[in-house]
């Protein structure tokens, strides 16, 4: 306009192809601009004001362009902010929320100089690009008196381009060649990276043992050792560290059990002992008592087993309500009976370890080969931060999700950096196969849902929702925060996902408790006038054995309860209560009921985790201690004494993540002389990337003449590949609702299934 002549505008094409083809793009744009265009007074990039974002396309893009320019792309560019309204209105609105031009230009000058390298700062305009949509009569009813005023502003912003490319010489485009973008260089050689990179070398400590593994060491049981490997909620005993033979107790199943130190049978103790025992229970239908006692080498030791075993018999509140489902489901005899059973966890979600999974049905994790992975994923939609690839190729998808790792990790000083971004997009291929993440929910459905009377089968739906990668931030909100808390704490069983009292077992607290000052388990005293009369009660408050001239009656000295001898064992100190001057002094051990007991435990187990602010177990600490997966023992490492008579331990070898086999690890386990020394915390720089698999099952009935649907599945899995940490074998979300309502849900139709598998790269 005003006589200055014509302006050619080409507008250039964006990276992030979902199909591929950003090379074939630039090359044509080398191209048009050589034979063409020929010259260029100015490159303007466009932000919009209301969101100003450099997005990890629009970064590539520009670096692109500087390697296709060099330095004098940034001397002829412009920036300009769209959606910048001159009206009073929307200046008075800016005003309010303290945002300026000035401002918003400087930040993205910074954010620019960061990604580019350059020094200097480009020149920005800010337009109201909806003076180019209305005609001169909109414009006027909109604005009125404003109008002209608007119009000269604008007028002024966009002169600012003209002067721009008035004094600045033209860059001649005769040198431009078209260059490969960071995607298609990273393509060239990532499937060989993958293949042939050794991890070990890289320095990676990747921990894949078993996620649900408390501890784990040699333990002394009736003269003679075995090899203890503690759940929650249960303690199993090998042969040795590589073996899959049970021995000894076999199983030992820790609900409702109580574990102390010591043992008052024994009167002569060779080595530190505890004790492991469920209280009787004669109000039921048979007695479930048991009583085991173990010894270790030291006291260090024994504290460790008993404080890990204490915790190992906590379960959060809905995990008793999920078994009594999945007990009454199972032995369901008709459909009326298997509604009811299912009616308790029907409106809730229930978040199921894959690991508690795998060891229910006696089955290994199953980790496909890389050439599985890349089959099922030529079957598969997916769509990276926004990138869509149909049916991808394994290079073209392993190439873009190095990429986006490599900028989760920023600015980072590492020679390695490329080959250990491609590990980790291995590890996601591998990850987002259906063979292992929809083989894991297959196994969970089937358990949770199947029935002993074949009343019913599960049977999956088509998946047609697409794989959606993010790159997620540690501290980030919305919605990369959200996918984070999603995942909820790791209790190693299963729980239902709006259960507060879940937090309190996570791993990540258990593994951070104070592991080292001396356990003292005290209670508060109840008055003597306040405990049940000797005549009241006849037999046991707690297991309901009959009182006789044998069986004599005893107190509690924290509830007042009148229980036997077997359920009142426990001696701790009793602090006077607030109204009982004269209790006894707490240096006095008490007699208390198990139940007391076990709630004083429980405090101290808190008081524990709320001592634990530094970790005890650090990273080297869990390589050792959970190192590599070694039989069906569980156990790599060897004993801190050697075996159990301090003779060669088991579970040695080397350190292998190859992608058929990975081998054992040897470690050291719980030194005697205590915990090794803290190390100094290096924060890992590298993103973890969270896999998420959502798949769709349908409970039918198998009567052959009606077939009818009864209820909806909706599962997700989880879980999260890292560079070095604990690995996570992922979590396995199922809603349960009723077939009808499923349908009224998606309008009266009978969609489609939903299904698919989230990737997302989550950076420290």
């Amino acid at each position: 306009g005003r006589g200055r002549g014509r302006v050619r505008v080409v507008d250039s094409p964006g990276l992030g192809d979902s199909e591929g083809r950003d090379g074939m793009h630039i090359a044509g744009l080398a191209d048009k601009l050589k034979g063409e265009v020929q010259y260029v007074h100015a490159f303007l990039v466009v932000f919009n004001s209301q969101e100003p974002r450099l997005n990890i396309h629009l970064k590539e893009m520009l670096a692109v362009f500087k390697n296709m320019f060099g330095e004098g792309f940034l001397r002829h560019l412009v920036i300009a902010f769209t959606r910048w309204e001159f009206d009073k209105r929307s200046k008075k609105k800016r005003q309010r929320a303290g945002t300026t031009a000035d401002q918003i230009a400087a930040a993205m000058n910074e954010e620019l100089r960061k990604s580019l390298g350059h020094s200097f700062d480009c020149p920005c305009i800010f337009l109201d690009n909806t003076l180019n949509v209305a005609t001169r009569e909109q414009l006027e009813d909109d604005y009125d008196d404003e109008l002209e005023a608007i119009l000269e502003e604008s007028n002024s912003e966009m002169e600012k381009v003209f002067e721009f490319m008035t004094k600045n010489k033209p860059f001649l485009c005769k040198d431009v060649k078209a260059v490969a973008t960071e995607k298609e260089r990273l393509k060239k050689k990532i499937m060989q990276l993958i293949q042939l990179v050794n991890e070990e070398t890289l320095g990676r400590k990747i921990i894949s043992a078993e996620q649900g593994i408390m501890h784990r060491g040699w333990i002394r049981w009736r003269r003679r050792w075995v090899w203890g490997v503690l759940r929650r909620q249960h303690l199993r005993f090998f042969v040795d560290p590589t073996s899959d033979e049970l021995t000894g107790p076999r199983e030992v199943d820790l609900t409702g059990c109580i574990c102390s130190s010591g043992s008052e049978w024994q009167v002569v103790r060779r080595f530190p002992t505890f004790t492991v025992y469920r209280p009787v229970n004669k109000l039921g239908t048979e007695s479930s008592y048991f009583c085991h006692i173990f010894s270790v080498r030291t006291d260090q030791e024994r504290q460790r087993w008993v404080l890990l075993v204490q915790e190992a018999t906590q379960v959060c509140n809905s995990y008793n309500r999920i078994e009594n489902f999945h007990n009454k489901l199972q032995t369901a005899p008709n459909r009326e009976e298997y509604e009811q059973a299912i009616s308790m966890v029907e409106r809730e979600t229930m978040v199921i370890p894959v690991e508690w999974v795998l060891q229910m049905v006696h089955n290994k994790h199953r980790i496909p080969t890389l050439q599985q992975a890349m089959k099922d994923l030529q079957r598969e939609n997916l769509e990276v931060d926004g990138v869509k690839f149909a049916q991808p190729d394994a290079d073209d998808l392993a190439a873009h999700i190095c990429a986006r790792v490599l900028q989760g990790a920023g600015e980072i000083d590492d020679d390695q950096a490329e080959v250990k971004a491609a590990v980790l997009a291995r590890d996601v291929l591998l990850g987002c196969s259906r063979t292992q993440g929809g083989g894991d929910t297959l196994e969970a459905v089937q358990m949770f849902f199947g029935n002993e009377q074949d009343l019913v089968f599960c049977r999956p739906d088509p998946m047609v929702e697409p794989i959606n990668v993010r790159v997620l931030r540690r501290n980030g909100g919305g919605a990369e925060g959200d996918v984070l808390r999603s995942m909820g704490p790791d209790t190693g069983v299963p729980s239902f996902q709006r259960d507060d009292s879940a937090s309190k077992l996570s791993a990540e607290l258990w593994r951070n408790m104070d592991h080292n000052s001396k356990q003292t388990i005290s209670a508060i005293h109840i008055d003597q006038n306040a405990w049940v009369p000797d005549w009241q009660m006849v037999q046991c408050m707690r297991c309901g054995e009959r009182f006789n001239p044998l069986l004599r009656r005893h107190h509690c000295r924290a509830c007042g309860a009148l229980v036997c001898y077997s359920c009142s064992r426990h001696w701790v100190a009793v602090a006077a209560g607030p109204a009982d001057e004269g209790a006894a002094s707490n240096d006095v051990p008490q007699r208390v009921c198990f139940l007391c007991y076990q709630k004083a435990v429980i405090k101290d187990l808190d008081a524990r985790k709320e001592r634990g602010l530094k970790p005890v177990v650090n990273d080297e600490d869990l390589f050792s201690e959970y190192g590599s997966e070694q039989g069906g023992g569980g156990g790599g490492g060897s004993s801190s004494f050697g075996g159990p008579e301090g003779g060669g331990g088991g579970g040695g070898g080397s350190f292998d993540f190859d992608l058929e086999k990975r081998s054992e690890s040897s470690a050291s386990l719980d030194s005697p002389s205590g915990p090794a020394p803290e190390a100094e915390e290096v924060a890992d720089p590298w993103p973890a990337v969270s896999i998420e698999i959502k798949s769709r099952y349908k409970i039918m009935s198998t009567d052959c003449d009606c077939m009818d649907e009864w209820y909806v599945l909706e599962c997700k899995y989880i879980r999260l590949v890292r560079w070095t940490g604990l690995a996570d074998e992922g979590r396995i979300f199922i809603t349960v609702t009723r077939a009808s309502k499923a349908a009224a849900a998606n309008g009266g139709t009978r969609t489609q299934p939903s299904s698919g598998i989230v990737a997302s790269v989550h950076a420290p």
